[in-house]
């Protein structure tokens, strides 16, 4: 109430000054500055600039030279270069690039103004032509190519190009240095930009890109036909187009001629003939249809529609449309397109295979996890209306709908086959009584089958597929030992874990002591990592009483492979570091950016906070004590005792470290030790 009083005290007094003082009278002139002219180009290209240089002269003090450039009566560039005193000034002024536009005379206005407003204003023509360079390049993120020039503002190239050829194209520099480029932006190209233009053709290998200065056409981008009809570009990976489709009628899908190694959702449309994979039959009620052709995944996705431009929602009388919406544990075509409770992205349509009857079919181990499974089905692609707690009963074994929130979950005690199908059945028949939408009946009908296996090998040991992309072998190896993978699938790692293999360009060698060790392999990754196992195979080790085994690391700053991969304070997804030596657990890594993703980018440059525990739980290590030179990076907080990067230094991104943990003198006295490589 003081300081609000206080106020009102000031603002009177302001009042009364402001009521008793005289309007300030502003001085102004109509004369302004003389103005000569020592040099201005008479003649400039389009993407280059205009150079001027005028000597100024008054009484007064000097304000601005300002340039001004008009394509007839359009502004379309300026500068204000600001002046004080008397003397010769120089400056440029940037000639726009426009599509269409002819060669012709623009005209440029120059202003010279002093603080009081006195203005002196000369206008000059200058003759602006579109520059026809002798080539131009296309730069994309592996390679430039030279685009020749084959007629007047036209360019060329043909080379030997992926798929998707994704790059920016760029003028030689004119004699000021300044170049041109071109890139993407909302379906078209635009001057100025080096977002990626996103060149495609319907299959790898050699092809013509070309493109044209004047009208910034440009070549080629994929056509699709879906029907006859000409599918829309919706962004770099996706086409698209909203039609009418009728069930049980064939439709043909052009333009994609490795269109048989795409997936189909298999609830929309059936391929009756392999050796016409482009022609489908539509399985689901009559309706109308979004179908997109996404080449991120090579996934055919169809989704029900309440107009050209509206997505189906579920209506009173149980027509319209069912949403599927989760977390990582579904996603088609496959788990690696789960986009988490992300509904806009990643909500699934099921198909109505009834009039009140939705149907939803997930693989085990490629579209539905087969040991996590939540997620919840919705009335629209958003959130808002949805099949909560209360509003949905399952009947199946395999799986539950949560009483309080609807969420459908494996049933306890539950796991899943991989390889086998799972499809779900939503009824959603309005309460006869009321005759208004209340509540959904789930069933799941399970249907044997198997994953696509890979024939991956390690020391001559056939790998075991857990699910599409993940592989693993339980070895007991020893210490120094070669380790060799191969099979008719296997590929070059990406990243190979260094805390458990020395050499991925040579044949790997084990890391930490003699033990019995979970070798991974994930193929869409192209990761090969490792966890430390118990001697008898029973579970993943743990730190014994005489300091053997494996410590892992939950919290905030350490992630595997990447940072992004932190476990956060979740146990069973905390860092397994193997026995470098007896009792001394070592972990080298590269440090990146919060978040980062970039295999080996395993240490965050800042914004540490977490212990060493002695297995995936909360049976912690401490105290720790840091070995001298270790405070430069790391300070153990007081608050809370946890292992934080020292809040005076950042790591340095892309740099080698190396943080061991020694338990030689006991589980309870663990002295941590970190060094830059």
């Amino acid at each position: 109430m003081k300081t609000f009083l206080r106020y009102i005290w000031w603002g009177l007094l302001a009042g009364t000054a402001i009521s008793c003082s005289k309007d300030p009278e502003f001085e102004t002139t109509d004369v302004g500055p003389v103005m000569e002219k020592i040099a201005l180009d008479e003649r400039a290209s389009m993407g280059d600039i205009i150079t001027y240089e005028f000597r100024l002269s008054d009484p007064l003090p000097l304000s601005t030279l300002e340039a001004e450039l008009y394509f007839d009566n359009d502004l379309v560039a300026s500068r204000s270069l600001r002046v004080k005193t008397n003397g010769t000034y120089r400056d440029t002024l940037s000639v726009p690039f426009y599509k269409e536009i002819p060669d012709g005379r623009a005209t440029l206005l120059v202003t010279g103004r002093n603080i009081r407003f006195g203005e002196t204003r000369q206008s000059y023509k200058v003759e602006v032509v579109r520059p026809d360079f002798d080539h131009l390049t296309f730069v994309m993120e592996e390679a430039e190519y030279r685009m020749e020039r084959i007629a007047e503002y036209e360019y060329a190239v043909t080379a030997d190009f992926p798929q998707k050829a994704k790059g920016y194209i760029e003028t030689p520099a004119f004699e000021s240095g300044r170049s041109i480029t071109f890139g993407w932006d909302v379906n078209q190209v635009i001057a100025g930009s080096t977002t990626e233009i996103p060149f495609s053709q319907s299959n790898a290998g050699e092809y013509t890109i070309s493109f044209n200065t004047k009208t910034f056409a440009a070549s080629p981008f994929t056509k699709l036909l879906f029907n006859g009809e000409e599918m829309t570009m919706v962004d770099n990976d996706n086409y698209a187009v909203v039609t009418m489709l009728t069930q049980g009628l064939e439709y043909e899908l052009s333009g994609i001629p490795d269109f048989l190694t795409w997936d189909v959702d298999c609830d929309f449309f059936e391929r009756k003939d392999d050796s016409r994979p482009e022609l489908l039959t539509f399985l689901p009620m009559s309706g109308q249809y979004k179908v997109t052709a996404n080449f991120k995944h090579n996934y055919l996705k169809i989704e029900a529609m309440k107009s050209a431009t509206e997505l189906a929602v579920l209506n009173g009388d149980g027509s319209g449309a069912v949403w599927a919406i989760g977390g990582t544990s579904v996603g088609k075509p496959s788990l690696r397109n789960a986009f988490d409770w992300k509904p806009e992205s990643g909500g699934l349509c099921l198909a109505r295979v009834g009039s009140t009857r939705y149907q939803l079919t997930l693989v085990g181990g490629i579209s539905i996890d087969t040991k996590s499974v939540d997620f919840k089905f919705f009335h629209q692609k958003t959130w808002g209306g949805e099949f909560g707690g209360g509003k949905i009963t399952s009947t199946s074994d395999l799986f539950v709908a949560g009483e309080t929130d609807g969420n459908i979950r494996l049933a306890t005690g539950k796991t899943l086959t991989a390889g086998n199908i799972y499809r779900f059945t939503l009824d959603v028949t309005p309460d006869a009584s009321d005759t208004k939408l209340s509540t959904a009946v789930l069933s799941v009908e399970e249907i044997e089958g198997e994953l696509p296996a890979a024939d991956i090998r390690v020391n001559g040991q056939a790998m075991t597929q857990t699910d599409l992309d993940n592989y693993s072998i339980d070895l007991d190896l020893v210490q120094g030992e070669e380790i060799l993978f191969s099979g008719a699938d296997m590929f070059d790692p990406v990243w190979c874990n260094p805390d458990f293999f020395d050499d991925v360009s040579q044949t790997p060698r084990l890391v930490p002591v003699s033990g019995k060790y979970r070798i991974t392999v994930n193929r869409a990754s192209q990761i090969v990592d490792a966890l430390v196992l118990k001697a008898d195979g029973s579970g993943l080790a743990t730190l014994s009483d005489d300091g053997h085994g494996a410590i892992y690391y939950i919290g905030y700053g350490i992630g595997s492979p990447a940072a992004a991969n932190e476990p956060a304070w979740t146990t069973e997804k905390g860092i397994c570091i193997p026995e470098y030596a007896p009792q001394i657990y070592k972990i080298t890594a590269q440090a990146g950016q919060k978040g980062s993703t970039v295999p080996g980018q395993r240490f965050r440059v800042s914004e540490w906070s977490g212990k060493f525990f002695k297995g995936r739980n909360w049976d912690g290590i401490t105290p720790m004590t840091l070995a001298p030179g270790t405070e430069e990076f790391l300070w153990i907080n007081p608050n809370g005792n946890n292992l934080e990067i020292n809040p005076e230094i950042t790591l340095e991104e892309g740099a080698t470290y190396e943080l061991t943990v020694d338990v030689t003198n006991g589980n309870n006295n663990p002295i941590i030790i970190f060094v830059k490589k």
